[in-house]
């Protein structure tokens, strides 16, 4: 897994055999950090291998990703296999 950040998108990067593709709503499925530690809700595309998350206007320079990251989580991200991308926490540098 891997990550870039272009202008106001970060594009994450999935090794995977098969394209992913989005089975539920992908809202609140997805939260970004600023350098302060504020974490906020994105919103996200699935395009083949790759998650797009839109960056909030207000947020300059993000540093951490989470997906599915709770006490229960819902997962919304699966491979065409059938098998569920896993919660992540991913530091973006």
């Amino acid at each position: 897994m891997s990550a870039t950040t272009k202008k106001n998108t970060v594009v994450i990067q999935i090794k995977t055999d098969s394209s992913l593709i989005a089975k539920k709503s992908l809202e609140q499925s997805f939260s970004v950090a600023d350098k302060s530690g504020n974490f906020q809700w994105v919103n996200a595309t699935v395009e083949s291998n790759a998650i797009h998350l839109k960056l909030p206007k207000d947020m300059q320079k993000p540093v951490r990703v989470r997906y599915a990251h709770a006490d229960n989580p819902k997962s919304s991200v699966y491979s065409e296999n059938g098998l569920p991308l896993l919660p992540f926490d991913l530091e973006l540098h």
